[in-house]
């Protein structure tokens, strides 16, 4: 009877001593989070001052040196800026609710279900959590790129080409300039600051453009909340009690059955390189009792 008492409190104890590095290897999971999620929220301060008033005053006005309207190349890195900020907006905001989220029900299900489920699962979510970070760095380094590009590497002024002839005729040079930001160059040229404000044209044009990207970037929003909504719920019913469970089995499988396919390969002894692995085909060293047995004769022969 106190074998079997003694035996249930080795159990016991060894099960306490299981869960407290259960618990551990939570903890450590829950300090990765904390540092992701500080992170993010820092990547997307920066990603919504892009779309802050003054960045985007001088891109915007049609007759502002800064402004994108002007060239076609300008309006495509214009398009790919906005898309892209927006893309790392919405990865960052996601990231957030799932993190905040993840350690709360990670530590009630260790508590209540299973710390190895917990863990196990958490784990999975911080993986994709992980992808969502990198999505987001990368789209982030990618809009400040494209931001000093406009900013810095798109023409101050483009050509005038077809100045208006009769204002030309009444206005000088200076009040030309004072009026449409129109300067006329040594060569008799002239170039403008932006577009055309007179030329119904250049305005349907930007007119077109600012409704494409304000559409675009309103669905690329509205479509990453709706995934990010979507994931959250996936998130939710996965820690339940049973769904846990039933993940939790299935995951010890695939774990099992991915441990039975892999070959097992023996270690090279004596002066072969201990990095390399032996293959299949070589004679595998000889077990440690066959070498026993040898020193044994030895010992007998040397004896007579």
């Amino acid at each position: 009877m106190w074998a079997k008492v003694n035996a249930a409190q080795v159990q016991q104890r060894n099960w306490v001593d299981l869960m407290q590095i259960d618990m551990m290897q939570l903890a450590v999971l829950q300090t990765q989070m904390d540092n992701l999620c500080i992170q993010t929220t820092l990547m997307v301060g920066f990603a919504v001052a892009m779309w802050g008033g003054e960045t985007l005053l001088s891109l915007v006005k049609d007759d502002s040196q800064g402004c994108f309207w002007k060239r076609t190349s300008s309006l495509v890195f214009a398009h790919i800026f906005f898309y892209l900020v927006a893309v790392c907006i919405s990865c960052c905001l996601i990231i957030v609710t799932t993190i905040s989220y993840i350690k709360q029900a990670a530590q009630e299900a260790a508590l209540t279900v299973s710390t190895g489920a917990a863990i196990a699962l958490t784990r999975k979510h911080l993986w994709t959590v992980s992808k969502l970070f990198l999505a987001g760095i990368l789209t982030f380094m990618a809009s400040a790129m494209i931001l000093i590009i406009l900013y810095v590497g798109i023409e101050k002024r483009v050509p005038y080409d077809e100045p208006p002839a009769q204002r030309r005729l009444n206005l000088t040079a200076d009040e030309l300039e004072e009026k449409d930001g129109v300067i006329e160059t040594w060569d008799g040229d002239y170039l403008i600051e932006c577009i055309n404000p007179q030329d119904p044209d250049a305005n349907e044009m930007r007119n077109r453009h600012g409704v494409a990207i304000a559409v675009i970037n309103c669905c690329i929003v509205f479509t990453m909340g709706c995934w990010g909504a979507w994931y959250f719920v996936s998130i939710r019913k996965s820690y339940q009690p049973q769904n846990l469970i039933k993940w939790y089995v299935a995951h010890q499988s695939a774990m099992a059955t991915k441990a039975k396919a892999v070959p097992l390969i023996d270690e090279p002894l004596g002066t072969e390189d201990p990095t390399k692995a032996r293959p299949l085909g070589e004679a595998s060293a000889p077990p440690i009792s066959s070498l026993a047995g040898a020193h044994a004769d030895e010992d007998s022969v040397s004896d007579t």
